[in-house]
């Protein structure tokens, strides 16, 4: 009896916590008067406190099963961003992309692609990290380049117009789907044909295969189910039907991530409703920034309390982080697009939560605690620039304007 009253009274505390966090943040007076509290909770980073509270407190009572609910809540999210960047693959926007857009994403990828093999080469030995979870990596940070949003919009569109995807976003969605398959366990996919034999697919080539043939059956399956549905009801449908694609993927060791990505792209350019998946697409950001930032403090408190932390993983992706700001100016150096205004400065330190998503990601495949430690290098430079943000751009911006004067005397 005694053993089961612990864990009770550990949870009631822990639920007390999080009730009296989450007053705080909306009528708290610290927050008011003063700015770094009010900058702490204006990027929503209160709700990682909370979930880690959450996660830690509630690991003793719940165990397993709540693991598999942030597993669960982690899978969708994945599947649904994933869907949410193959919904603006839309076959008739991507003509509107210019070569400024195509040189400052290039630039800004090669840049990454010296960075990383540069780390590879210096901790290599030290780190002991996996080669396939090294490129994982490198595919949370190109999905981590774009600043604040999931794409860019084309010069010659109208603020209004449809975005067109980042490519950098797509370069790291393929990266991270060639190592998560490669760290998944062989598992063989048997599609089932009318009028022949089963069709068995292993190895690396079928697990591709299948990935790409079920993200289309999915995104088929969505289209015929979602045409004529009530606006009210569209959104359900849609979510339903990428959380049972992902779910199937995730069980038959194939990438969800690709699954997601194939059944965006076949929705946007097949689907009646486009306005709406539009809509769906790019609206929701605040919830899902809250729901994202949650699931991830749930997963660090789970495995914080039980013990499971990469600290080499975690040191590497914080330096790797660091990086990022350097990164996105060169490739704006590269196209032309530099400013010199402090809030061109301070953009550069923007991160957006494409970067957490691909964290979960790659912990789908890798492990939870691989999540925990990418994710929390993620959110200590996250916190690092909603504190300090501007005090960093106003002295980058002080030391390049040194820097250009001394170049031109």
């Amino acid at each position: 009896m005694d053993e089961m009253l612990e864990p009770a009274a550990q949870f009631l505390v822990g639920m007390t916590l999080v009730v009296g966090l989450y007053r705080w943040s909306f009528t708290g007076v610290l927050r008011e008067k003063w700015s770094l509290v009010r900058a702490f909770t204006e990027a929503r980073l209160h709700h990682v406190v909370v979930g880690w509270v959450m996660g830690f407190v509630s690991m003793p009572l719940w165990g397993i099963w709540l693991e598999r609910g942030a597993l669960l809540a982690a899978l969708f999210l994945v599947g649904w961003y994933a869907m949410t960047f193959g919904a603006l693959v839309d076959w008739r926007i991507m003509r509107l992309m210019n070569r400024q857009m195509l040189r400052c994403e290039g630039g800004q990828l090669f840049a990454l692609l010296i960075v990383m093999s540069l780390s590879w080469y210096v901790f290599e030995s030290a780190a002991k990290i996996n080669g396939w979870l090294f490129i994982g990596l490198g595919g949370v940070m190109a999905m981590s380049l774009p600043q604040a949003q999931l794409e860019r919009r084309p010069m010659r569109m109208r603020k209004s117009a449809q975005r067109v995807p980042s490519i950098a976003v797509g370069a790291g969605i393929l990266m991270l789907g060639i190592s998560g398959l490669q760290m998944r366990q062989e598992v063989g996919v048997v599609f089932f044909l009318p009028f022949a034999n089963p069709l068995l697919l292993e190895g690396m080539v079928g697990r591709v295969i299948g990935s790409l043939f079920l993200g289309a059956v999915v995104g088929l399956l969505i289209d015929m189910v979602t045409r004529g549905a009530k606006r009210a009801y569209f959104g359900y449908l849609l979510a339903g039907g990428i959380l049972i694609g992902v779910g199937i993927g995730m069980n038959v060791a194939v990438e969800p991530l690709w699954v997601g990505v194939i059944a965006g792209v076949w929705i946007i350019n097949t689907t009646l409703n486009r306005v709406a998946v539009l809509q769906l697409a790019e609206g929701n950001s605040l919830i899902l920034r809250i729901s994202l930032l949650g699931i991830v403090g749930v997963f660090a408190g789970t495995h914080i309390a039980g013990s499971h932390f990469v600290w080499e993983l975690f040191g590497m992706s914080l330096g790797l982080f660091f990086c990022l700001p350097a990164i996105r100016y060169i490739g704006q150096q590269m196209a032309g697009q530099a400013g010199r205004q402090i809030i061109y400065w301070r953009s550069l330190f923007n991160q957006g939560e494409l970067g957490l998503v691909a964290t979960l990601a790659l912990g789908l495949s890798a492990g939870s605690s691989v999540a925990t430690s990418v994710g929390a290098a993620w959110l200590s430079c996250e916190l690092l620039y909603a504190l300090s943000g501007n005090g960093l751009a106003a002295l980058v911006r002080g030391f390049s304007g040194r820097v250009a004067r001394l170049s031109e005397a």
